[in-house]
């Protein structure tokens, strides 16, 4: 009944586009969010990503190219994510997604398809995403404006170790760059056909100042605000929804009063 009730919501949402998507109910007042900010720049028809791709690092790792389990996020709205409930520790932002998958805010499904695209972020980004964060806190790990280069062949273009690695680990088929490759794919595209795509995207701009994460968490408050849960019909759980506006006031207060 309960994933009956959110389907029905979010077919209304997106019949509507009256309300997003309820996002995921903190566990308590303590709960963490991991925020991030990723603009790609569009080339035709590209959009911006769905989501994220975190990794929680070991405290004393050095290295970047990590074993660690992808992390997707679980909200957004535009070009802000949000990963939601997420334990304490130290994080890394690795790629992002691309694709026509929809859902309900609580990571279940509502449309996929298999015509992604992962772009894959430059080493130098993931080092400056590099964020630690304890129980209670909530973490940003920056804004970031990056560029699509023109790609003519299959598989990355150009990339470096960061990507290259991470390609790998997801789409072991797409590291290595081939222009028959990419005519194949263009001849499914041009047929109505399916495919997948890796892209190592450059970075063009980065931001971790305190102006940057209050002008986030400042637009992040309405992406938590009434007009983010009134798909809910249950009022105990939209007042625990309601709980992430407490936690987002609590880190603008602590940003203001360390300046």
């Amino acid at each position: 009944m309960r994933n009956i009730k959110y389907g029905f919501c979010a077919l209304m949402i997106m019949f509507t586009a009256c309300a997003s998507l309820p996002p995921e109910v903190p566990h308590g007042e303590n709960s963490s969010i991991i925020g991030i900010s990723v603009r790609v720049n569009r080339i035709m028809f590209s959009p911006n990503p769905h989501a994220v791709y975190f990794i929680k690092l070991n405290e004393k790792d050095n290295i970047y190219m990590s074993d660690g389990s992808f992390l997707k996020s679980n909200f957004h709205e535009g070009d802000q994510y949000y990963f939601l409930n997420a334990e304490p520790g130290r994080y890394i932002a690795v790629a992002a997604f691309k694709g026509s998958e929809t859902t309900d805010g609580r990571g279940n499904t509502v449309k996929e398809s298999p015509d992604d695209t992962v772009y894959y972020f430059p080493l130098d980004m993931v080092q400056f995403t590099d964020t630690k964060f304890k129980t209670g806190e909530i973490a940003f790990l920056g804004k970031y404006t990056l560029d699509l280069p023109v790609n003519f062949e299959y598989g990355l273009k150009n990339p470096d170790e960061s990507q290259v690695y991470y390609c790998k680990r997801l789409q072991p088929n797409k590291a290595e760059p081939s222009a028959l490759g990419c005519c194949i794919e263009t001849l499914i595209a041009i047929g109505g056909g399916t495919g997948e795509t890796a892209e190592a995207v450059k970075l063009k701009m980065k931001d971790k100042n305190r102006k940057a994460e209050t002008e986030f968490w400042t637009k992040a408050k309405k992406h938590f605000s009434e007009s983010s849960i009134q798909g809910v019909q249950d009022k105990e759980e939209s007042d625990k929804i309601k709980i992430w506006l407490n936690i987002i006031d609590r880190r603008l207060k602590k940003i203001s009063e360390d300046q």
